[in-house]
């Protein structure tokens, strides 16, 4: 039977033993001397001789036990039997043992997370006279063979770094992605976490730093030209059918010095209104075609009348278009009208207005402003 200081006994056994990955139990019966005899314990062959299991790589405990089963005759001498597991493999993680009526039994408890991976390194198991099991009884030690398999989800790799300059992108690299047959898997991409010269942290979208590719059972993972500063994303793969997702790190470091990303190519605007029709405008800013454009954006006009409250000058349409030169512009074209928004019309009377049309654009945690000087002469 098992001593009622067993757990103690254990865990000063385990911590003596943690550096070989052996596992200590104890259990015993009274009676009998220390000296060898007939009547000393003696342990028959344990069974079954491979111990061979199947699991899943969930990533929730597996709460999983095997069991090894022998015979015994006699009795230990000093009313005590300290067993001693030792797994290469480090699976076991705790043994407990049961002696009854001339029957032993060992119940070995799994690691509550398991890896992907086939375990066959041998168990030797050990039943020993004293805690430092410099003496064992007969039968001991004993070699138990293991053939152990996880099945799962494994990774070519799980992290990966690119490095670039401004406006050049980075060589992609592919993760390769081996899973059971019939099983899927996704890659979600998360937000990225930008980080400039100036140690600013921001938050951009994946889509704008990284093109991700599926390939059969590759994803291809392409660094974007885009800003200065490092990029860092922290993901999960996804596995379907109960299986367990791997976390997947991508980390990009682009060197240089931002630019502008637009060019603004308007100079002061002079516009007049000969009559009360309304008369249009248009602003351009040049694409810098080597470095993403971000799309947020925003136009304030000042000046008085106060366009904002009146209306009478507003952004009538922005978009893309390709000047005279071939080259990608984004043109703004503004609206003016004596009339204005309000019910009754405004009436601008003849005269000359100073106004200023102010352009701000927002991306990776930096903002951009242009400013075009508008001079309005109503006749």
């Amino acid at each position: 039977m098992v001593t009622r200081d067993a757990p103690a006994r254990m865990l000063r056994r385990l911590t003596a033993l943690l550096l070989l990955l052996t596992l200590a139990a104890c259990g015993g019966g009274g009676g009998g001397s220390g000296s060898e005899s007939s009547s000393e314990l003696r342990f028959g062959q344990l069974s079954p001789g491979t111990l061979t299991a199947s699991y899943k790589e969930t990533g929730m405990p597996a709460m999983a036990t095997l069991e090894l089963t022998t015979t015994y005759t006699g009795v230990p001498g000093n009313g005590a039997v300290y067993v001693v597991v030792v797994d290469p493999d480090g699976l076991i993680t705790q043994a407990s043992p049961g002696f009854t009526d001339g029957k032993a039994s060992l119940t070995l408890q799994i690691l509550e997370t398991l890896t992907t991976g086939r375990y066959t390194q041998p168990l030797t198991v050990r039943a020993c006279k004293d805690p430092a099991c410099k003496a064992e009884y007969g039968g001991s030690p004993q070699v138990v063979q293991k053939d152990l398999k996880v099945e799962g989800v494994t990774l070519s790799q799980s992290t990966f770094d690119f490095a670039g300059s401004v406006g050049a992108g980075a060589p992609a690299q592919t993760l390769s992605v081996q899973a059971p047959a019939g099983v899927d898997f996704l890659l979600s991409p998360m937000p990225v976490e930008r980080t400039d010269a100036a140690g600013v942290v921001s938050t951009v979208q994946a889509s704008d730093v990284f093109e991700f590719t599926r390939q059969g059972n590759n994803l291809v993972i392409t660094p974007k030209a885009t800003w200065a500063g490092r990029y860092v994303m922290r993901t999960q793969l996804q596995v379907y059918e109960g299986y367990a997702g791997k976390p997947v790190t991508v980390t990009y470091n682009v060197a240089g010095t931002d630019r502008q990303p637009l060019t603004l190519a308007t100079g002061a605007l002079n516009v007049t209104a000969p009559d009360y029709t309304p008369v249009t405008a248009t602003i351009d800013l040049v694409r810098n075609t080597t470095l993403f454009f971000p799309t947020l954006y925003s136009v304030q006009i000042s000046g008085i009348p106060d366009p904002a409250s009146t209306g009478w000058v507003q952004l009538a349409s922005s978009g893309y278009v390709t000047d005279g030169a071939g080259r990608p512009v984004w043109r703004m074209t503004l609206k003016f009208d004596r009339c204005g928004t309000t019910f009754n019309c405004l009436g601008i009377q003849a005269g000359t207005y100073p106004l200023t049309a102010t352009i701000r654009v927002d991306g990776y945690g930096t903002s951009w402003t242009y400013a075009v000087p508008i001079t309005y002469t109503a006749r």
